[in-house]
């Protein structure tokens, strides 16, 4: 956890020094918000079990520094999984939803980019390669009412990944970009609470490396910020008669 707040520190200092006299951007991933992709899976007994797609706000700020390289920070905010599991009855073909399952959180990306530069363009516009550290909190819940008594579980895990990535960004119009980007990574993480974790369906129930994502699929559109200049203040010099003490 130390560790996680000195990367992280580190990377606000790099993106926020000296931030008038580079180029800033600004840019959210559109591959984690309003994809949901349902897979429906039909059980014995008339139950219905579906899965979707997380759905994830993560917005990010990149400052270049020198010419060749960038430093991003990622927030991220959402449902990385939810599902259900409904039962229909045959008789009256009324669905009933008997079992959810959510997994929720938040976490934090800082990386280090990289540009491939030209005469023509420099960072953070063109191809580029980087590095990035991810730290995830997340919290699952299953709430079961095909019992007696209602069972409601909630869980707590981390998940931390580093990686290797490598895209593209474009610019058009001077102001509006899109950032194209893929990547691999090593990930790990631990459950902090593991309450009744064996009483949750099996279509639903995962481990840890169930949410890892080592593979990233990005598709961000980007602002790029007009750069600030400070123009050094002028000292007016008025001509008179020098006045002796």
């Amino acid at each position: 956890m130390k560790f996680t707040i000195v990367i992280i520190l580190i990377s606000i200092v790099c993106c926020l020094s000296n931030v008038f006299s580079q180029t800033n951007v600004f840019k959210v991933d559109f591959s984690y918000i309003g994809f949901a992709m349902i897979d429906e899976v039909t059980q014995p007994d008339n139950f219905i079990s579906s899965s979707n797609k997380a759905l994830v706000f993560r917005p990010s700020f990149e400052r270049s520094f020198g010419k060749n390289f960038s430093a991003l920070i990622t927030f991220e905010y959402g449902k990385y999984e939810s599902g259900e599991i409904r039962h229909i009855n045959t008789s009256t073909n009324v669905s009933q939803v008997e079992e959810v399952y959510t997994v929720k959180g938040w976490g934090i990306m800082p990386e280090i980019r990289y540009y491939i530069t030209s005469k023509r363009r420099a960072a953070p516009v063109g191809f580029f390669i980087g590095s990035h550290y991810r730290y995830r909190q997340v919290t699952e819940k299953f709430s079961n009412s095909k019992e007696i008594n209602d069972t409601t579980i909630s869980n707590d895990g981390r998940i931390s990944d580093v990686g290797f990535n490598l895209g593209y960004k474009f610019l058009f119009s001077g102001r509006i970009g899109l950032d194209f980007l893929v990547g691999y990574g090593y990930s790990s993480g631990k459950w902090v609470t593991e309450t009744n974790r064996d009483k949750i369906d099996s279509f639903f129930a995962k481990q840890m490396d169930g949410f890892e994502n080592r593979f990233r699929l990005e598709l961000s559109l980007a602002y790029f910020f007009p750069k600030i200049k400070i123009k050094p203040r002028e000292i007016k010099v008025i001509d008179g008669p020098y006045l002796e003490h």
